[in-house]
């Protein structure tokens, strides 16, 4: 599953809201809706901060706990 995707998913199951999400990260909520649709890069600098506000690990955004 693309980050950008997991992202929206962690959102949803958070029942958080995702301007606040991207507020709390340092992006107008027009960028981080951006960055979710695809049409600005998810940088690796980006993943550090989305993981720490999402309250989740890397491992769990990338999804390596899932079973096959």
């Amino acid at each position: 599953m693309p980050v950008a995707e997991r992202i929206r998913e962690i959102i949803k199951d958070k029942m958080l809201i995702q301007a606040e999400v991207g507020r709390r990260l340092g992006y107008t909520p027009k960028t981080f809706n951006s960055m979710l649709k695809g049409k600005r890069h998810i940088y690796a600098d980006d993943i550090p901060k989305i993981c720490r506000v999402l309250g989740i690990s890397p491992t769990e955004l990338y999804g390596y706990n899932e079973t096959a």
